[in-house]
C-alpha cells in the first residue's frame, strides 16, 4: 500500500488522535469541498487551503516538510492527465461517434431495439470514456435521430444518462475507479468480474422500464422515416479518402488495443502513457498542443485533495471515525457494506465520485487494520464503494458532470419538458433501484 492509503511514516510519528489538528483540517476540507461543489475556481482555491492545511501540520507537528509529499499519489495523476489524451485523440478522428451511428444502424432505426442497442452501446462506452464525452457524443445523436422519426428523444436522454453511470462502474478506467484499483490493489479484471452481474441487470431493467413507462406510449414511426434516419446518417459514417480511412482504422486499432492491454499490464498508467504516445504520432498532433486540452484542473484539485487526506491521516481523523464506527458495526463484514453503500451514494448525489472516494478509502483501510476479518472479505466492501459511488450519481443530476452536460444538451435542442426536475424524477428513480439492487448482490452473491 501507498502511503496514502495505509500507515505512513510520518503518521508513526503521531502516537494519539489530536482532536484541535482534526478541527482545523477538517474545517479546511470541507472549505474546499464547498467551493468545489460551488463550481467557482476550484483547483486554485483548494491548493491554497490544501497548502494551508500542509503549512499548519509542519508547525503543529514539527515533521519534516521533505517527506510530506509522500502523500501525493502520482499514478492516478500520471494516468488521468494520459487517459483523457488517449480519449481525446481518438474522438477527434470521430471513433466514438462512429460506434454511436453504427447502433442506430444495427437496429435499422427501430424505436424498441435502439433503444435498448443505446442503452447498452454508451454505457459500455462509459465504462473507458468521461461520461461527459458519452453524453456528448450520443444525446445529440438520439435528439437528431428521434426528430426525424417524429418520436419523443426524452425515453432515450434518460437511458443514456442512467446507463453511463452504470457502465462506469465496470473498469478503472475513470479516476474515480482508478484510484480504487490503486488503493486496493485491484485489476480490470477483477472489476468486471465482480460488477458484470450488477452491470447486466441494472442496465437492462432500466431500460426495460423506460420502455414499458415512455416509449409503448409513443406511436411507431413510418418506414419512410426510419429509411430516412438510415439514409441521413451514412452520409456521417462515410470517410472522404482512403487516407482518412486508414487514419481511422488505425487510431480504432490502437485505442482498443490499448484498452486490451489494461487487463494484462497492471501499471495502467504506463499503458496510458504509450497509447497516448502512439495515437500523438500517428495522427501527426504535436504532444505540447494536445496537453493543452487536458482537464488540468482536475489534476490540481487531485493534488489538493491528496494533500488534504494526508494532512486529516496525519490528525488522526480516520483513526477516529474507524474506531468510532467499528464499536457500532464490528467486524460485521454486511453491516459496513451497508454502511458503504449509504454513505458513498448520499454524497455522490451532491459531490463528484473522486472527493468521495478519498474520504471513505482510508477509513476502510482503517477498519481492516483494526478487523482482520474484514480484510478477508474486503471485495464485498469494495464492490459496495464501487457500485454507490458510481450509481449514486443518478440520484441528482448534479451528482455527475455526465447528467449536467445531458440537461446542457436538451436546452440547446429544445427538448420539452427534460428539466432538472424530470431527471431527478426519473434518475432518482432508477437510483434507488439499482442500490436496492446492490444491497441484494451484496447479500447473496460470492466475490472474488
Amino acid at each position: 500500500m501507498k502511503a496514502l492509503w495505509g500507515i505512513s511514516p510520518i503518521h508513526s510519528l503521531i502516537s494519539m488522535v489530536d482532536l484541535l489538528a482534526i478541527s482545523i483540517n477538517m474545517a479546511i476540507f470541507v472549505i474546499i469541498i464547498v467551493i468545489f461543489a460551488k463550481d467557482k475556481d476550484y483547483a486554485a482555491y483548494g491548493l491554497l487551503f490544501a497548502l494551508v492545511a500542509f503549512g499548519f501540520s509542519v508547525a503543529y507537528f514539527g515533521i519534516p516538510m521533505a517527506s510530506y509529499p509522500g502523500y501525493v499519489e502520482l499514478s492516478p495523476l500520471v494516468f488521468i492527465i494520459f487517459s483523457q489524451l488517449m480519449v481525446m485523440l481518438a474522438d477527434e478522428k470521430g471513433l466514438f461517434q462512429y460506434i454511436a451511428i453504427k447502433a442506430v444502424h444495427a437496429t435499422k432505426a427501430k424505436p424498441r431495439q435502439f433503444l435498448y442497442m443505446i442503452s447498452f452501446i454508451s454505457s459500455l462506452i462509459a465504462a473507458i470514456v468521461p461520461d461527459v464525452m458519452v453524453a456528448l457524443v450520443f444525446i445529440p445523436l438520439v435528439i437528431r435521430v428521434s426528430k426525424v422519426l417524429k418520436i419523443d428523444p426524452k425515453p432515450y436522454m434518460y437511458a443514456v444518462t442512467i446507463c453511463m453511470n452504470i457502465g462506469a462502474c465496470l473498469l478503472p478506467l475513470n479516476p474515480t475507479n482508478f484510484i480504487i484499483a490503486v488503493a486496493f490493489n485491484k485489476s480490470p479484471l477483477w472489476f468486471f468480474q465482480n460488477t458484470i452481474i450488477m452491470y447486466l441487470v441494472n442496465v437492462f431493467l432500466t431500460t426495460f422500464f423506460l420502455d414499458l413507462f415512455y416509449l409503448r406510449k409513443q406511436p411507431t414511426p413510418d418506414d419512410s422515416w426510419r429509411q430516412m434516419v438510415m439514409d441521413l446518417l451514412k452520409t456521417d459514417m462515410l470517410r472522404e479518402s482512403p487516407q482518412e480511412k486508414r487514419s481511422f482504422s488505425i487510431n480504432f486499432a490502437i485505442f482498443f488495443i490499448a484498452v486490451g492491454f489494461f487487463f494484462v499490464i497492471p501499471q495502467m498508467e504506463l499503458v496510458s502513457i504509450a497509447a497516448a504516445i502512439a495515437l500523438s504520432l500517428a495522427n501527426k498532433k504535436s504532444m505540447e498542443k494536445s496537453f493543452e486540452k487536458v482537464d488540468w484542473k482536475i489534476i490540481f484539485f487531485l493534488c489538493a485533495m491528496f494533500i488534504m487526506i494526508g494532512t486529516l491521516k496525519l490528525a488522526g481523523a480516520f483513526d477516529l471515525i474507524g474506531t468510532t464506527l467499528g464499536g457500532f458495526l464490528e467486524d460485521n463484514t454486511i453491516a459496513v457494506a451497508l454502511f458503504v453503500v449509504f454513505i458513498a451514494s448520499l454524497f455522490s448525489a451532491f459531490l463528484d465520485n473522486t472527493p468521495v472516494v478519498l474520504m471513505i478509502i482510508p477509513i476502510l483501510n482503517n477498519l481492516f487494520g483494526v478487523f482482520p476479518d474484514l480484510l478477508a472479505k474486503s471485495s464485498v466492501l469494495i464492490f459496495a464503494l464501487i457500485a454507490a459511488v458510481n450509481m449514486g450519481g443518478n440520484l441528482l443530476p448534479q451528482g455527475t458532470a455526465g447528467d449536467l452536460m445531458t440537461l446542457n444538451q436538451a436546452k440547446k435542442n429544445d427538448v420539452h419538458d427534460f428539466t432538472y426536475k424530470s431527471l431527478a424524477k426519473v434518475g432518482g428513480s432508477a437510483a434507488l433501484m439499482h442500490i436496492g439492487i446492490t444491497i441484494l448482490l451484496i447479500l447473496f452473491m460470492p466475490f472474488a
